[in-house]
């Protein structure tokens, strides 16, 4: 190499290496929470915003949130005046601001306006996904219209729940199977409908998994509650091995209700059911199946007992200890001390196990469940353990204590997560 190009090599390197430097310095300095004046017996960071280090009363949260609402107004209309005419534009900035997770969370609003009035037409799986989105718009000075629907939509009456009938069927993005493959309901699942788009002839759900999408109607039998709940309650067989029938094939991980267990089969019910309840059965070999029942009783028991240990414990963001812990890390921590390992975070525990309840429907829920709350979003970011008798135990300021969601409970009803509630998640196959 010639001298002159060594000098350069050698220069361009420092430059580099001074830059980075640099960066990382700023970055750091940025990012340290440290560097921030601020009282941490007093305050917290959470999320990147500094909030109080305890139970807000409403009018401090209502406050803390329309400062969150103004901040963003500023940011989609810097002269915090909006235009009727911009307002698609303004939900799509919201929408991507909100990171609503399309594989659980419906959000399909479409907006028209003109000077300072606006019209919403479109659904939301929860009345907040809309609720802030309008807060928002009230606050760039709009006068708003809210013709959004909240699913299930009321057009389903009570028909709001279904079990697979077919083998597989695989469910879409959109009311058409030429759409994207979003995931596959195999015979048994049991089925939440949210709307229904009769020209394609296609129900809006969620899966047994809790996965969002559309599913052909030929493809379901339509259940009322009561016979979706004795379903649900009833003991499961768990097919371990494919198991072909005359009608149907039965694929691994097929949960069907057991009829009657001897010492070398089991009966199973299979779909299609009758509008009665009314249903076919087939006799199938044990070892083609996993069936848990005192197992997974006395698995669920161990798990509350353990998480009871944790009363008191004092709520610290980011904990996992008896030293401190939040709510996420305190269902981690249960769960994964008998081997069920979940995901940090209730956002993302939430995309695990099976979907046995929802805010339309909180008779699924059975001791031992996760359950999953939303924030004025309408995002999660809460979850708790039910423990049986509308109870559940979870971490919340100041401590892990019991909440209710009987009102008649005076000693442990909590309304807030009445209203929050969203999901309940099972991990655990009674």
């Amino acid at each position: 190499m010639k001298p002159k190009f060594f000098v350069l090599n050698l220069i361009s390197l420092f430059f580099i290496f001074l830059y980075c430097n640099v960066f990382a310095q700023n970055q750091q300095k940025e990012s340290s929470p440290e560097e921030l004046n601020y009282d941490k017996s007093k305050y917290e960071i959470r999320h990147g915003t500094l909030i109080p280090k305890r139970e807000m009363n409403e009018e401090e949260h209502e406050e803390w949130r329309m400062k969150g609402f103004e901040r963003s107004a500023k940011e989609f209309e810097p002269s915090g005046v909006g235009k009727g005419e911009d307002v698609q534009i303004y939900i799509d900035k919201y929408s991507e601001r909100a990171r609503y997770d399309k594989r659980m969370f419906y959000f399909d609003i479409k907006g028209t306006g003109k000077g300072s009035d606006v019209t919403l037409t479109g659904a939301v799986g929860f009345p907040e996904m809309k609720d802030s989105l309008i807060n928002l718009l009230k606050i760039l000075k709009l006068n708003v219209t809210d013709n959004i629907e909240v699913l299930p939509s009321k057009s389903l009456g009570d028909k709001i729940f279904a079990i697979t009938n077919v083998s597989h069927q695989l469910i879409y993005d959109k009311p058409s199977d030429k759409s994207e493959q979003m995931t596959d309901a195999v015979i048994g699942d049991l089925i939440y409908l949210l709307k229904y788009d009769e020209p394609s002839g296609f129900y809006l759900c969620m899966s047994s998994s809790g996965y969002l999408g559309w599913i052909p109607k030929d493809a379901l039998t339509l259940l009322n509650k009561e016979q979706f709940k004795s379903f649900q309650d009833a003991p499961k067989a768990v097919f371990k091995k494919i198991f072909k029938t005359e009608k149907v094939t039965i694929a691994i991980g097929a949960k069907l209700k057991t009829v009657k267990i001897d010492d070398k089969n089991v009966e199973v019910a299979i779909p299609p059911y009758t509008s009665d309840g009314k249903f076919d059965t087939v006799r199938v070999d044990k070892s083609f199946v996993n069936i848990f029942g005192d197992k997974s009783s006395q698995l669920i028991k161990d798990i509350i007992k353990s998480a009871e240990e944790l009363l008191e414990t004092p709520y610290v963001w980011g904990g996992m200890t008896q030293d401190g812990i939040d709510c996420s890390g305190y269902i981690m921590s249960v769960y994964g001390a008998f081997g069920i390992n979940l995901s940090r975070d209730s956002n993302q525990q939430v995309e695990s196990g099976e979907l046995v309840a929802t805010r339309w429907y909180l008779d699924g829920l059975k001791p031992g469940d996760a359950i999953y709350f939303t924030g004025h979003s309408g995002n999660i970011n809460h979850t708790g353990l039910y423990i049986g008798n509308r109870r559940i135990l979870n971490a919340t300021h100041p401590k892990v204590q019991i909440s209710s969601f009987d009102p008649n409970d005076k000693e442990y009803y909590n309304e807030h997560l009445v209203n929050s509630f969203a999901f309940g998640k099972r991990f655990i196959v009674w």
